[in-house]
């Protein structure tokens, strides 16, 4: 749904609008290890365009990570969203989190 602009199955449940603006940097990267590269949307983090963010991916990409390694991006420019759903310590674990991201990213075929 986020990928499709707000829309599943041919049924809009967000506006256009409203993944733009979630979607769009409103507050600059914040300097902590696990979140560089990245400002924040509207409850998202947002890949900035020159960010050092340690992954693969596209300026743009947002998502979300959860305290025990649940991580979520979607990648508007290349129509993909991924997950990971774990939950193991130590939390904020960036080589599984990034690791996983950036096999995917390697995995695309043009």
């Amino acid at each position: 749904m986020l990928v499709n602009g707000g829309e599943l199955e041919s049924h809009r449940l967000l506006g256009r609008k409203t993944i733009e603006l979630m979607a769009a940097t409103q507050v600059d990267e914040i300097p902590l290890p696990f979140l560089r590269g990245q400002g924040f949307g509207l409850s998202v983090a947002v890949r900035s365009a020159g960010g050092e963010s340690g992954v693969l991916g596209s300026p743009g990409t947002y998502g979300w990570s959860g305290a025990y390694n649940t991580y979520f991006r979607v990648d508007p420019q290349e129509k993909l969203a991924f997950a990971i759903f774990q939950q193991q310590t130590p939390a904020n674990d960036l080589e599984s989190t990034y690791g996983f991201q950036n096999l995917v990213m390697q995995a695309l075929v043009e």
